[in-house]
């Protein structure tokens, strides 16, 4: 008889003394639009090209950094350093969204346009363009070519 009641008497203590520590905050409806409890994220992360190190896009910089050694980070790109290469990009606000082509280049789009930036000469070209009207937007890796509907 003792031996059923000891399983019994740890579990229910175990459920009180759990429910002890429970959290007691009640979120209210301004809780869930305030953004300062919102959960930390990871922006624009991808492997760069082949490499074994990884980007990310944080304060408006492209950060890269290692698995082998996750607490060196590098700058590689500033958002101001792409405005001053492109005239027409000045209005840029925040780094754009970038896919890596290889381990030397990434591309992004940005007002209907298509940029290529190279690491080797620190050149952006804008590759090609399409009409604002465009919709269903896929782009070729290779060539840049833009395909779309209207």
């Amino acid at each position: 008889m003792r031996r059923i009641y000891l399983p019994v008497f740890v579990a229910v203590f175990c459920f009180f003394a759990g429910s002890a520590f429970s959290q007691e905050k009640v979120f209210s409806p301004d809780d869930y639009l305030n953004p300062s409890i919102y959960p930390q994220s990871i922006q624009n992360i991808a492997w760069r090209g082949n490499s074994n190190e990884f980007t990310f896009v944080d304060k408006n910089a492209l950060i890269q950094k290692s698995p082998e050694k996750p607490a060196v980070a590098d700058t590689l790109l500033k958002l101001s350093e792409i405005a001053a290469k492109a005239p027409g990009l000045s209005n840029l606000r925040r780094f754009p969204r970038i896919t890596w082509l290889d381990n030397k280049r990434f591309y992004f789009t940005s007002e209907n346009k298509v940029f290529v930036y190279n690491f080797d000469d620190e050149k952006l070209l804008k590759v090609n363009e399409y009409p604002e009207e465009a919709e269903n937007i896929e782009i070729d890796y290779n060539t840049f070519s833009v395909a779309y509907t209207i």
